[in-house]
């Protein structure tokens, strides 16, 4: 936060704070800010206009009774504050699908919202590589590649810690039966079309694109990475093994001099994809980050969408702009909610 600090300086005030920091009767916040040696201080400081909410604390701290009284006591306030809470891949899907967001939906990989034994063993005979993900995740971490294309074969892929696992089976039936006892019958999981997806160095490619909503209110794309899956790994996440590269150069290697016409409609769908969820979120979303995959076809998937995207693949050398142009787009959406005469 220190970087948005920074940011900040000439254009608003701007503090850190938890809800217990919040003295709602004398109307303070006892939060903490940069002095003008750059040192982390605590002051007490008036109700703010606009919630940036960053609060890192998982999801079922963030829906404890203190975390509901304290988005409660701001809207009693008219203090707004975007990216409310962290966001369910089931009810993501769900959205854009009730919403009809024709647009968003062709980007969506096909979803099974309840698993089961039995409704498994039809998915694999539209899809013969199936992921089953907890619906409240974050790192990658909880994910099983599933593969079978056959009733009598079934290979999964998943990680132990850091460490990839491998596993053969008799049959498909015997894998979901497996798959099922690990994750507690399917409890919070979804089960997702598997993608062919690029594959570099015979690894497979995603790209993490970050969006922030401006002083316009418009969307706008602050950085765009690639990531290469370890050698083994389920997912593309750093703490497995991936590797980050700049979008072009990897995109060059195989779409040649189309290259910069791919990148480009990454960088539209995107948008068009924020503006969707931005769209039917019952709370104001000012940033998302996208977990975006391309096929051998060059077709554009959007597998995750995360209301409090992590940065650490923008420290790269070649994307650090991406984290000022973030910052800065923050910064100007917080002026934006605070013009509107929404701010306590």
């Amino acid at each position: 936060m220190r970087s948005l600090h920074l940011v900040a300086r000439t254009k608003a005030v701007i503090y850190s704070f938890s809800p217990e920091d919040v003295d709602w009767n004398g109307k303070t916040v006892h939060a903490l800010t940069l002095n003008s040696q750059r040192q982390w201080v605590r002051r007490r400081m008036p109700l703010p206009h606009v919630v940036y909410n960053r609060l890192l604390v998982g999801r079922k701290r963030e829906m404890n009774d203190a975390h509901s009284l304290f988005r409660k006591r701001l809207d009693e306030h008219r203090i707004p504050m975007f990216n409310r809470t962290y966001f369910n891949k089931q009810h993501i899907f769900q959205l854009l699908h009730r919403g009809k967001e024709s647009e968003a939906i062709r980007h969506l990989p096909e979803t099974l919202d309840k698993p089961s034994v039995d409704n498994l063993q039809q998915f694999f005979n539209r899809h013969p590589t199936v992921f089953l993900k907890p619906t409240g995740g974050f790192a990658g971490i909880g994910i099983y590649r599933m593969v079978s294309a056959s009733e009598k074969d079934g290979t999964l892929h998943f990680h132990s810690g850091r460490h990839a696992r491998f596993l053969r089976f008799p049959s498909r039936r015997a894998m979901i039966q497996f798959v099922r006892h690990k994750t507690n019958g399917f409890r919070r999981h979804v089960a997702q079309q598997g993608i062919s997806l690029l594959r570099y160095r015979d690894c497979p490619l995603d790209f993490r694109v970050h969006a922030n909503r401006g002083r316009d209110n418009r969307w706008h794309i602050s950085g765009i990475g690639a990531k290469k899956a370890g050698k083994g790994s389920v997912t593309t996440h750093l703490r497995t093994g991936g590797s980050v590269y700049p979008p072009l150069i990897l995109l060059k290697h195989f779409f040649k001099h189309q290259a910069q016409s791919v990148l480009k409609r990454l960088h539209t769908t995107s948008l068009a994809l924020a503006d969707a969820i931005a769209r039917r979120s019952a709370h104001p979303v000012g940033e998302l980050g996208f977990d975006i995959g391309i096929d051998e076809r060059g077709h554009i998937w959007m597998f995750e969408a995360n209301s409090k995207p992590g940065r650490s693949i923008f420290k790269h050398h070649a994307l650090r702009s991406a984290l000022l142009r973030c910052d800065q787009h923050i910064i100007e959406y917080c002026r934006y909610l605070a013009k509107q005469g929404k701010g306590g």
